[in-house]
């Protein structure tokens, strides 16, 4: 389905419906449609069944799909169950790819940079130690934030970004026209030497504080900004941190060759050509961390 998406997105001619309507496009959607669709309606039917016993406290814990049946039990017109799908549709598929390509490629790294693990690996020990990861730990892993971003830098989850200009304006010796759609590239402002010491390379030092404030706000991109920026960012920075926090207590990575002979290929997100994320994992001692 991203496959699809990102083939209409970049192909004019599939963005006229008759003509997509006759391509291999069109039956790929319909069976991804057809698969992922009624695996959704499954779910909100097997919820249903059990959402009167399922209602419990206000602070009880409850999944998204739940909330939001609770809130249509108050606002009966809130969403259909076809909008319910849809809604689970976009936020399955905003956060189940994403998170797994980043955190992939975040193990490759680590395993190819062993002194970069090992620093993340002795702040994980220092902070939580072998204990399971909690909310309040989520702030205090500054350098694995670091190791994160830098991943995010190298791979944004998009590689690229449109926008309609709601006016004309002034670009360099150009005007963009007001309807104008423009293209931004965030994986090339990523890997601009003029805003990144070392733009090429795996290198989370570019998130130093001190670097941080000498760069423009928008130099680095991975979840948009502004009113158009992702809401699924606070989460999955969460999900990131609790994942990769969970293997490295467990486990030394390693992985061989280097970041410059890893090509990438784009569709919805940015993965490796191979699609391949080799890696061996090792049990660790965690008396021989420090």
């Amino acid at each position: 389905m991203y496959t699809v998406v990102h083939a209409r997105m970049i192909k004019i001619w599939l963005q006229v419906d008759c003509i997509f309507r006759l391509t291999k496009y069109w039956n790929l959607q319909e069976e991804g449609k057809h698969i992922l669709h009624g695996f959704f309606r499954q779910a909100i039917n097997e919820t249903k069944e059990n959402h009167v016993c399922l209602r419990k406290t206000d602070d009880s814990f409850r999944t998204l799909l739940e909330q939001m049946l609770d809130i249509r039990d108050d606002i009966p017109n809130f969403a259909t169950d076809e909008e319910l799908v849809h809604h689970l549709s976009t936020l399955y598929s905003a956060s189940e790819d994403t998170v797994t390509t980043i955190v992939s490629f975040t193990l490759v790294l680590l395993g190819m940079y062993p002194n970069i693990q090992k620093k993340a690996a002795d702040e994980i020990f220092s902070v939580i130690g072998e204990r399971d990861i909690e909310e309040t730990d989520i702030n205090r892993l500054d350098y694995l934030d670091m190791v994160i971003r830098d991943v995010l830098r190298l791979f944004p989850i998009a590689p690229f970004i449109a926008r309609e200009a709601t006016q004309d304006f002034q670009l360099d010796e150009m005007v963009i026209p007001k309807g104008c759609t423009v293209i931004v590239s965030i994986h090339n402002i990523h890997r601009d030497s003029k805003l990144w010491k070392k733009p090429n390379e795996f290198y989370p030092e570019h998130f130093l504080p001190e670097e941080v404030r000498e760069r423009h706000p928008y130099a680095f991109l991975p979840f948009s900004a502004g009113p158009r920026g992702c809401l699924g960012k606070p989460y999955a920075y969460m999900a990131m941190k609790v994942m990769l926090v969970t293997i490295l207590q467990s486990y030394i990575i390693e992985a061989d060759g280097k970041l410059e002979e890893k090509p990438l290929k784009a569709d919805i997100s940015v993965r490796f050509k191979d699609e391949i994320y080799p890696i061996r994992i090792k049990k660790r001692k965690c008396n021989n961390i420090k």
